[in-house]
């Protein structure tokens, strides 16, 4: 092969100047594979010094000759535990040194995980170390690895998080949160007042869990105009006066009608509303059939008048008129009833149809009136025509105030 020079660098403060060597020929030794071909030199193999203990450590070592030193320390990232440690060159082609140098990997201090919603587990992580990045609770996105480089920054992509849309809060009636529509992790909201009430409004944000944290505002509900409400002479609106919005009443069928109510509402619009109950009078029990009575009181209507008066055959008793009854409502009773008095009707006296003369005795018929009977006898010393019997004959009074035998 020839010869060949090369210089050795002196370790600093050996005060050695350089020199040229020849490089002879040699043969490797068997299973020494990493080593220079030619003998005498030295690669950076420390591990015949202690195998378990070369993580971090950073040497000098490489083409070192026999004889010459070289220095172990930590590489970037670690950080040594100690002194650094010497080594030299044998004439075998390994190194001789008393241990290797304790290197404890730092941790990365910069270039952490970030972006909105990104959330991390690296702090801590040391050099040649890795950790995970993810998204936030509240934000959705593929989870990213991060390795802590020897620089101290961390190396790789953040995960790009999308943030979540909270679902509308369930709110009561009297608030609106349509301003909280759409809105996502983070975001705040304004829930006010719904239309028919007032007051301030207040802050909702949305938060991880998917929901809005917010107290509702103070929403007081407005009063409604009751000029609306139906002024029909047989509806009933009381109640319904003095409503706030949200509220329900009963529009009824007035005192002596009948009829299911019906339900009105205050809006937010400030009228109150509904249908206007069918309502049918109520009819009051009638006089009923009364001999002495003439009359038109049967089926009469809440309201309605009716008539009373005699009979044929019977004449209003001393100090009675014929009367107009009506049909109204009775508080107490809560029922309609006849207002007012049928007169008193007497029956009429027959004033003719009796037989006349002296030959008759008629004295039982003088009181006789419509509807009664009495007998018509034989007066004393007279006899015949069926008169002569104690008991006499029967006449009965009829309507015409006229008696007629029986």
């Amino acid at each position: 092969l020839g010869t060949a020079a090369f210089t050795v660098v002196p370790e600093e403060g050996s005060g050695a100047n350089a020199a040229s060597l020849p490089l002879s020929s040699c043969t490797p030794a068997v299973g020494s594979s990493r080593r220079l071909a030619s003998a005498g030199h030295c690669d950076d193999d420390l591990s015949n010094i202690e195998p378990s203990r070369t993580s971090g450590v950073s040497t000098d070592c490489l083409g070192k000759a026999s004889g010459e030193n070289c220095l172990a320390s930590c590489a970037d990232g670690y950080t040594i535990l100690g002194d650094p440690v010497v080594y030299t060159c044998t004439q075998g082609g390994t190194y001789d040194g008393s241990g290797v140098p304790t290197c404890a990997a730092q941790p990365c201090t910069a270039a952490f995980p970030a972006g909105v919603g990104v959330a991390h587990e690296c702090e801590g992580t040391t050099t040649g170390g890795t950790c995970a990045a993810f998204c936030q609770p509240g934000y959705t996105g593929a989870s990213a690895s991060f390795e802590c480089t020897s620089s101290g920054d961390f190396s790789g992509t953040s995960p790009t998080c999308t943030a979540n849309t909270c679902a509308l809060p369930a709110l009561a009636a009297q608030y609106d949160a349509s301003l909280c529509d759409g809105r996502t992790t983070g975001q705040v909201c304004l829930v006010t007042c719904a239309e028919g009430y007032t007051g301030a409004a207040v802050e909702y944000q949305c938060d991880a869990s998917g929901g809005f944290a917010g107290t509702p505002p103070v929403c007081t509900a407005k009063a409604c105009d009751s000029s609306g409400l139906p002024d029909d002479s047989d509806l009933s609106t009381v109640g319904c006066d003095s409503l706030t919005t949200g509220q329900t009443c009963s529009v009824r069928c007035a005192d002596g009608y009948t009829g299911a109510s019906e339900s009105w509402t205050c809006t937010a619009l400030g009228s109150v509303e509904g249908k206007k109950p069918q309502c049918t009078a109520r009819v009051c029990p009638g006089l009923g059939s009364v001999a002495s009575l003439d009359h038109t009181c049967t089926d009469v209507p809440f309201l309605r008048s009716c008539s009373a008066g005699c009979a044929a055959g019977y004449r209003l008793a001393a100090g009675q008129v014929e009367s107009q009854l009506w049909c109204e409502w009775d508080a107490e009773a809560q029922s309609v009833q006849l207002a007012g008095s049928a007169p008193q009707c007497d029956p009429t006296p027959c004033d003719y149809g009796l037989p006349l003369g002296p030959a008759f005795d008629v004295s039982a018929c003088a009181e006789v009136a419509f509807g009664q009977t009495c007998s018509v006898r034989c007066a004393d010393g007279y006899e015949g025509n069926g008169y002569e019997t104690a008991e006499g004959n029967t006449f009965e009074c009829g309507a015409a105030r006229t008696a007629r035998g029986v």
